[in-house]
């Protein structure tokens, strides 16, 4: 049941596309509450990829993904400017580095979402 679950769940275009971006947002912003709450101790950064991941793979529209995408980075850096117990040396590559790895789960997750659905489409050309 739960392997059912996660395979519908990464499946491109399995989701309502509302329903998904509504949850990126949601998610983005729990795990930003999240890191905040846990301070500079406990980092969190490595989940901020998982709300952009889920858009960029059932998402056909970009400006959805470039919005939790922003959001996300804007969230995450606004959680690192927080740290007051780390250099602005360590913040900025923090930064850097999130928001990197950020960009490339989109750039990963929206070649996916293309190349499954033509791969989809090929398929059921095929077959005809």
């Amino acid at each position: 049941m739960i392997h059912s679950f996660f395979k519908h769940l990464v499946t491109p275009g399995s989701e309502n596309e509302d329903a998904i971006v509504a949850a990126g947002y949601g998610l983005a912003f729990f795990i930003s509450f999240l890191d905040y709450m846990s301070g500079s101790a406990i980092q969190l950064h490595f989940l901020y990829i998982f709300p952009v991941g889920l858009v960029g793979l059932h998402s056909d529209k970009k400006i959805f993904l470039w919005g939790v995408l922003l959001y996300s980075n804007l969230l995450q850096i606004l959680t690192i400017m927080s740290y007051s117990d780390i250099s602005f040396f360590e913040r900025s590559t923090l930064i850097e580095l999130c928001v990197f790895l950020t960009f490339l789960v989109a750039y990963l997750s929206r070649i996916a979402h293309v190349t499954y659905l033509e791969a989809k489409n090929n398929s059921t050309l095929s077959q005809k």
